[in-house]
């Protein structure tokens, strides 16, 4: 509505100077003629093709009762006053298409800015997964390599046990070591 107000604001001022200013000041006239184009261009950029078209044709009725009370009684005059017209509808449309051309250019970047956004999210999620990923196979590789490295000297410590337990008897306090040494290799041969 402001936007409008503005429009219709510039459209009230303009009109009351062409329509108070005497024919003497012919020079002012033209100025006032082309200040036209100021709402239209305004109406065209704001309100596109119809907004523009819209502005242009009330300017063009309210210039032609100009052009009849004033400039009636200088017909090759009047008739410089009516090519103008043309010119303003003609401007309104082309101002209208180029507002609605970027404002349709300015909804696809806005458009291609999210789905670059949405995809630099998801490059972003996957480049973290793929970290994760690429630890936790560290982690596996690292894990295994102890296990082996484990393993060997269990098994070493495993038949050491085994050897230094044939030759004790049941009795022997060392058979109860050899047991819960071989418990204990057992469970630790289990975790790895």
């Amino acid at each position: 509505l402001l936007k409008a107000a503005l429009i219709a604001g510039l459209v009230l001022v303009i009109t009351v100077l062409h329509f108070k200013t005497s024919v003497e000041h012919h020079s002012l006239h033209l100025v006032y003629q082309r200040s036209y184009y100021i709402p239209i261009v305004l109406a065209g950029y704001l309100f596109e093709i119809v907004g523009g078209v819209a502005t242009a044709l009330v300017l063009a009725v309210l210039f032609v009762i100009h052009i009849w009370h004033d400039w009636g009684h200088h017909p090759e005059y009047a008739f410089q006053q009516y090519a103008e017209i043309p010119m303003y509808l003609v401007i309104a449309v082309l101002v209208g298409y180029l507002s609605r051309m970027q404002r349709k250019t300015r909804q696809n970047l806005e458009r291609a800015g999210g789905k670059l956004e949405t995809a630099y999210r998801d490059l972003n999620e996957a480049f973290d997964k793929l970290r994760h990923a690429d630890r936790l196979a560290s982690l596996g590789r690292l894990s295994a390599g102890i296990a082996h490295e484990i393993r060997n000297p269990l098994a070493s410590i495993q038949g050491a046990v085994e050897i230094l337990g044939r030759g004790v008897g049941k009795e022997d306090p060392r058979s109860e070591f050899a047991g819960i040494a071989r418990t204990e290799i057992a469970r630790l041969e289990r975790l790895t």
